[in-house]
């Protein structure tokens, strides 16, 4: 499978697997929580990471239309950024340190606060947002 292939592929699966999900809490009136786990390529450009640039932005405008649509339903669509197989990269995890302005590469264990966060009611006022824990990476 070629690179544009790929890409092509992770879009549309992505795009579809989100709104089937949408859909069928809407149309069973079930209010909720739904959280797209994105990276921070959603928020910035990145060297060699077109395809993943590509995505993940096309996630973080999935997440804002979807809520748009959403929210007469009582649904809350948000993204929080992850990214883990990309730091097996060498290269690209020095450049990603070189960036931290807070301290060390987040750990799976830090996002899970925010996951809990966004699935329950303390964020019942939060829908269309990007919830970036990346120690200040995408701000640098």
């Amino acid at each position: 499978m070629t690179g544009k292939e790929e890409g092509r592929r992770a879009l549309v699966t992505g795009a579809s697997n989100r709104l089937s999900l949408a859909v069928t809490l809407a149309e069973a009136g079930l209010p909720g929580s739904i959280i797209n786990v994105s990276s921070q390529m959603g928020a910035v450009g990145g060297p060699k990471r077109t395809v993943c640039c590509t995505t993940e932005h096309a996630l973080e405008g999935a997440t804002r239309a979807m809520a748009w649509q959403l929210d007469t339903h009582s649904i809350r669509v948000n993204t929080t950024p992850m990214t883990t197989g990309m730091l097996a990269d060498e290269d690209f995890r020095r450049f990603v340190t070189s960036k931290i302005a807070l301290g060390p590469i987040g750990r799976i264990e830090d996002v899970i606060g925010v996951v809990v966060y966004l699935a329950s009611d303390l964020s019942t006022l939060v829908t269309e947002s990007a919830l970036m824990i990346d120690t200040g990476w995408t701000s640098a």
